[in-house]
């Protein structure tokens, strides 16, 4: 594609992708204009250049300075719609990101405020105010600018709407409210005026003697939010998570015992890997109505996603920590065990899942903890090998299979000087990882030069006697010990 491009063209991709954003932003808008229009696929390849790069924002004034340019282009309507969608997405992520480092500020700050000490404890809340505070202000520019490209977005509404709250100012969070019913009112043209009440800001307590509305599991459903549920399900079907969570928040706050939608968060927030926010939600339907076999349904898919998830990623993370080896895999192996862990809380007896946390505390170095963990491997199944025995007794001589052409007697020299002086220590567990990386490499590299075998038999051979002297001693030591 770049041998298309003309000479500027090319320069100002190049300082695009070297990271020079003002300077190809600046040559690209006095290069070009309404009277010079660049091409699409320049555009396209600049926009996709600073989109990879997380400058969304340049990559919006990019588009937007060329629908200025242009009127009418379908390709330029169809590169803004994604532009919009993408700086938005981005906006709402960084304004939900600083909510939640605010969220887990007030939780540190709550444990860790003195109980005694009135003085100093009026000292450190009048700071830790002046904090969250400063935290909910940065949050609230993002969404503003969200609210700005999308001005009916519920996720950036939703977002504005709890910092205005967090900052106790009232009349811009009332405002906000307001634009919100307006929203749903526009949704559905059928209602009679009722739905805004429905779906209201503020909950109004039942009065005196009327029991709390529960709606009984998921039966009868108001037309108003089955109109709601299905433009969130379509947010979802377009991966618009963060404007479906916000829509369902405003929903649910309005009809908190709405069983279809508490598990459609739930679903959401699975699917974002948000775990323990989805495990409260079902728990919070269960709480509703345990008998529902909808609710149930969802707490063994949820369950089913979460291990499917945990195993996926357990897998993912044990194998980049093989193969960087034991220092530098350290926490991927850290990681692997986390969602080990997770899993095993939902399906303790799963042989994998217990064969690997073996594993991963193996090279962590946690041997209390992995005798332990082959304990209750050998409860589950007695006859099982585990992951790391079968490296410990398989060939892995690659070099050595080579040099011997791999017969059994010699190897089995090899694997001695493995058993006893390598895979006890991390240092030796990094060895053998870094080996078990390189050693193929060299093998096919010295079948291919023809170098013979006997080359590296010569060269082996001093550590292939060092384990014949090992397992000499061995024995020795074994026949000592028999009666």
């Amino acid at each position: 594609m770049e041998g298309n491009l003309s000479l500027l063209e090319n320069k100002i991709l190049q300082q695009l992708k070297l990271g020079n954003t003002t300077q190809g932003m600046d040559l690209f808008l006095n290069t070009f204009g309404a009277e010079k229009l660049p091409a699409i696929d320049f555009v396209e390849q600049c926009f996709s250049e600073l989109n990879r790069q997380g400058k969304n924002e340049e990559a919006f004034e990019l588009i937007n300075c060329l629908g200025i340019w242009t009127k009418r282009n379908s390709d330029v309507t169809r590169m803004m719609g994604t532009a919009k969608k993408v700086f938005y997405e981005s906006l709402v992520t960084k304004g939900s990101s600083i909510v939640g480092t605010a969220k887990r500020k007030l939780q540190e700050f709550a444990k860790g405020i003195p109980s005694s000490d009135l003085r100093r404890r009026e000292l450190i809340d009048k700071e830790n105010c002046k904090t969250l505070e400063d935290l909910y202000t940065q949050a609230l520019e993002p969404f503003k600018k969200a609210a700005k490209i999308l001005p009916e977005s519920l996720g950036a509404l939703s977002g504005m709407f709890r910092c205005y709250k967090e900052l106790r100012n009232q009349a811009e969070a009332d405002t906000v409210a307001k634009e919100i019913e307006r929203i749903f009112k526009d949704i559905s043209p059928q209602t009679t005026g009722k739905f805004p009440e429905e779906l209201g800001l503020e909950l109004k307590p039942p009065s005196e003697g009327e029991p709390p509305h529960r709606p009984a599991g998921t039966g009868f459903v108001h037309p108003d939010l089955q109109v709601e549920m299905q433009r969130i399900r379509e947010f979802v079907s377009e991966e618009r998570r963060q404007d479906a969570l916000a829509a369902l928040d405003v929903l649910l706050l309005g009809n908190p015992f709405f069983i279809p939608g508490i598990l459609l968060k739930a679903s959401i927030l699975t699917e974002m890997r948000n775990f323990r926010s989805a495990q409260r939600a079902i728990d919070e339907a269960l709480k509703i109505d345990s008998r529902d076999k909808t609710v149930q349904d969802a707490r063994i898919d949820f369950l089913e996603k979460k291990f499917k998830l945990l195993v996926a990623g357990a897998s993912d993370f044990l194998s980049k920590g093989l193969n960087l080896g034991t220092v530098l895999g350290r926490r991927y192996f850290e990681e692997a065990l986390q969602c080990i862990n997770q899993g095993l809380e939902i399906c303790p007896n799963d042989i994998s899942l217990l064969d690997q946390r073996y594993t991963c505390l193996i090279y962590l170095g946690r041997m209390e903890d992995a005798r332990d963990a082959r304990k209750n491997i050998y409860m589950v199944s007695p006859n099982f090998v585990t992951t790391f025995d079968r490296k410990t007794r398989s060939a892995f001589c690659f070099l050595a299979g080579y040099a011997f052409e791999n017969r059994e007697l010699p190897l089995e020299d090899f694997r001695e000087i493995r058993r006893g002086l390598l895979l006890p220590f991390a240092i030796g567990r990094n060895f053998v990882s870094w080996y078990c990386r390189c050693s193929p490499a060299l093998v096919a590299t010295a079948s291919t030069l023809g170098i013979p075998p006997s080359f590296f038999r010569i060269i082996l051979w001093p550590i292939r006697l060092l384990g014949k002297c090992l397992k000499k001693r061995l024995i020795s030591r074994f026949s000592r010990t028999m009666p």
